[in-house]
């Protein structure tokens, strides 16, 4: 079974697993989204063996209450998972050594724009300061920031080898050999005399690549003698990294090298610290761009959308929020990510790290805002609103931020959520637990709905009126299998129709029942009811389940930085 055939099948395994009891909380704080875990089903799999159920119910957790506008997630967390790990959802780039594929639905990204989810891990075992060196494992070389750009590369990198034309075929010295056996037989086809799946997705410590993707910054001494370090400063994304990012075109990138030394099994080893040196000696082995795209065909396409919009998200266990400091140091992150990938990339990308997306990226690379940008104020500061019945607002900075998400057992009314009226609180026909709904007579004909002849045609999927194309109520007024947009709200009388997260379906709830009045601006807000509770029309509440795992198979970081 292949990586990927296995990831297909613990995709469908797990389904279950990702299916929250209680759905999470999320509050915009600035331009942190912080998601409190109500129900521990987020971070009951921390990522060493599950990240792709992790890093989905986290994305599927943001998407509640987010549009899906958004190219990258970075993820923290206050508790109990501090592995770091780029794990992408979707791959359109042929020539990087990677198949494509698409697992954006399993990450709850209803549009498919999601391309990868960054583990940051625990944020207290992170400096606050993302320039200064991050003590994950003892003598580790990278800053915070280098090591989130680390994680974020691994969406392209590190997984080419090469093909000189010279008769010995494909070679993988670019790259670091760590078989998971640990006995030097890692199957696949033959590379450099050993197991081709035994290389890893990281540059080779003895590859000139000085990249962020580990390797290293090498001299040439002449007579076989090589002076070998990673000074800080110097590493970034190297102009192979870009060709394969898709920021450099072919013809851009300079000849390479890599010291064969004649063994492989040192070639996974991190790089030195910063300010160090040591020399090795070895026989050097020129590589042009032309033996890469021998080996795995052009880059298709040859540049790729160099603007990306992100989100930075810290999560955190049920009553245990997160202190400011710790929400700060996010936030560092999340700042000084912006200008540290235009650096390292030589200003060849750019990043927006707003929630409301509104950056416009950099003069190497610009970005266009999101719609609804510019467009002046979006409230006043201070006045709350409903978002539907489970999600209250509140104006901050002029713009509609996420106060809370009601639980289950409450609703939202007028910006706040408060407990859902208990049942025999209205006459007969307001809930099917008193035993008002679904009897004969409440509602104009027998067997009240969906049955044709009591509901005028348009109203359920009985009369065959809906859903032919997916949408609702006619044919063509949205994309198929698109029924609303997420968040649009429409009142039939006193009932509140909401559109989920996921835009697959409209639920419901008569207002009249908790004693409100609906409003199509606020949800169900108090004031006079016009009296559909009288008849008794009860709606049940429907809340569509969300699924949090993917399985891109990617070999798991053995030693240090994913």
């Amino acid at each position: 079974m292949t990586r990927f055939a296995l990831a297909a099948w613990v995709a469908a395994a797990t389904f279950a697993l990702c299916a929250p009891s209680a759905y999470p909380r999320t509050e915009d704080v600035g331009e942190v989204a912080v998601i409190e875990d109500l129900d521990g089903s987020i971070l009951a799999f921390p990522g060493a063996s599950m990240p792709n159920v992790f890093l989905g119910n986290v994305a599927c957790a943001f998407y509640r209450t987010h549009e899906d506008n958004y190219d990258g997630l970075f993820i923290f967390n206050t508790s109990v998972t501090n592995i770091q790990q780029g794990w992408s959802w979707q791959n359109t780039n042929e020539g990087i050594g990677r198949p494509l594929f698409d697992w954006t639905q399993q990450a709850c990204s209803a549009t498919g724009r999601l391309r990868i989810t960054v583990n940051m891990g625990n944020i207290n075992t992170l400096p606050s300061n993302p320039d200064l060196n991050a003590p994950i494992v003892p003598f580790y070389p990278l800053t915070g920031i280098e090591l989130q750009a680390h994680e974020f590369g691994h969406h392209w990198l590190s997984a080419v080898n090469f093909d000189k034309n010279d008769g010995q075929g494909m070679q993988c010295l670019l790259r670091g050999y760590e078989p998971t056996g640990g006995d030097g037989s890692a199957g696949g086809d033959t590379c450099n005399g050993y197991g081709s799946n035994g290389f890893n997705q990281h540059w080779s410590y003895y590859f000139n690549s000085c990249s962020l993707m580990y390797g290293s910054c090498i001299e040439d001494l002449g007579g076989g003698n090589f002076r070998f370090s990673y000074p800080l400063g110097t590493v970034k994304y190297s102009q192979l990294d870009q060709y394969l990012m898709g920021l450099r075109t072919a013809e851009e990138v300079e000849p390479m090298f890599v010291v064969d030394v004649g063994d492989v099994q040192g070639s996974a080893s991190i790089p030195m610290g910063h300010g160090s040196s040591g020399e090795e000696t070895g026989t050097r082995v020129d590589v042009a761009i032309e033996d890469i795209v021998r080996q795995e065909g052009p880059r298709n396409p040859a540049l790729d959308v160099c603007h990306w919009k992100a989100a930075f998200i810290l999560v955190h266990p049920q009553g245990q929020p997160p202190a400011p400091q710790q929400v700060q140091a996010v936030d560092n992150y999340r700042a000084r990510w912006e200008s540290f990938y235009d650096w390292s990339t030589d200003n060849r990308g750019s990043f927006d790290t707003t929630l409301d997306g509104c950056g416009i990226g950099t003069a190497g690379c610009p970005g266009e805002p999101e719609p609804g940008c510019g467009a002046g104020p979006e409230c006043t500061n201070g006045e709350q609103r409903c978002l539907g019945f489970a999600v209250a607002q509140i104006c901050r900075d002029e713009r509609w931020r996420i106060l809370e998400e009601c639980s289950l057992d409450m609703i939202c009314v007028d910006g706040s959520c408060e407990p859902a009226a208990a049942d025999g609180d209205a006459p007969d026909g307001d809930a099917p637990t008193d035993g008002d709904a679904p009897a004969d007579g409440d509602l104009p004909a027998d067997g009240d709905a969906p049955a044709d002849g009591d509901v005028a045609d348009g109203d359920a999927p009985a009369d065959g009126d809906s859903p032919a194309d997916g949408d609702v109520p006619g044919d063509g007024d949205m994309p198929d299998g698109t029924l609303c947009a997420p968040g649009e709200a429409a009142c039939e009388g006193d009932i509140l129709n909401s559109c989920n997260s996921a835009g697959s379906g409209w639920i419901s709830l008569d207002c009249a029942s908790q004693g409100l009045s609906c409003d199509a601006a606020k949800g169900c807000a108090k004031g006079a009811s016009s009296g559909c509770s009288a008849v008794g029309g009860s709606t049940a509440l429907l809340m569509a389940a969300f699924v949090g795992l993917l399985a891109l198979g990617r070999q798991k970081r053995k030693r240090a930085g994913g």
